[in-house]
C-alpha cells in the first residue's frame, strides 16, 4: 500500500507542478489580452477623433467636387446650346469647345461659352462665333462687362452698322476695338 501512496504522491507532484505552470501561463495570456484590448480601445478612440476632425474636410472636398461637376455641366450645356443655335456639325462643336476651353485671356470657359451662345443666338455660325471670340473677350475685359452682355452689344453693333457680311471675325474685332476705345 505504501507503494500506491508513493505513486499517487509522485503523480500529484507532477500534475500539480504542470497545472501551476499552465495556470501561470494562462494568467500571463489574460494580462496580455487585457493590454491588447486597452490598446485597441485607445486606437479606436484615436481613429474616431481623427474621423471627427476629418469630417469637415471631407464635406469641403465633396462640395468642391460638386461645384466642379456643376460648373462643367453648365459649360457643356451652354456650349452645346450654342452649337445647336449655330447649326454646328459635331466637328464644329468640338472646335467651339476647344476654343472656349483654350481661351488665352483671364476668363473662364463657361463665360466664353456664354458669349458664343449669344453670338449664335444673334445669327453667327460656329466658325464666325469662334473667330469673333478674341475680339469679344478683349471688349468684355476692357468694358468690365460679362461675356454674354458684350456679345449682345457687339452683335447689335454689327447689325446696326451692317457689318454681318464678309469677314465677320474681322468686323467683330473692329467693333470690339471701338468698344474698347469707348470704354477707355
Amino acid at each position: 500500500m505504501a507503494e500506491i501512496i508513493d505513486l499517487v504522491m509522485r503523480l500529484t507532484d507532477h500534475v500539480t507542478g504542470t497545472l501551476g505552470n499552465i495556470r501561470t501561463q494562462m494568467e500571463q495570456t489574460a494580462k496580455m489580452n487585457q493590454q491588447i484590448g486597452r490598446n485597441l480601445s485607445n486606437a479606436g478612440r484615436h481613429i474616431n477623433s481623427l474621423a471627427s476632425a476629418m469630417a469637415p474636410l471631407a464635406v469641403g472636398i465633396a462640395g468642391v467636387g460638386a461645384v466642379g461637376v456643376k460648373t462643367f455641366m453648365d459649360f457643356d450645356q451652354t456650349i452645346t446650346g450654342a452649337a445647336v443655335k449655330a447649326g454646328a456639325t459635331a466637328e464644329e462643336m468640338k472646335r467651339m469647345k476647344d476654343a472656349a476651353m483654350g481661351a488665352k485671356f483671364p476668363t473662364t470657359a463657361r463665360d466664353v461659352a456664354a458669349g458664343m451662345d449669344r453670338l449664335a443666338a444673334g445669327g453667327f455660325n460656329a466658325n464666325q462665333a469662334i473667330g469673333s471670340m478674341p475680339g469679344i473677350i478683349e471688349a468684355a475685359i476692357a468694358s468690365g462687362e460679362d461675356m454674354a452682355v458684350t456679345s449682345d452689344v457687339v452683335t447689335s453693333a454689327l447689325s446696326i452698322w451692317n457689318l454681318k457680311t464678309g469677314d465677320i471675325a474681322a468686323n467683330t474685332v473692329h467693333v470690339a476695338d471701338v468698344i474698347q476705345a469707348a470704354a477707355n
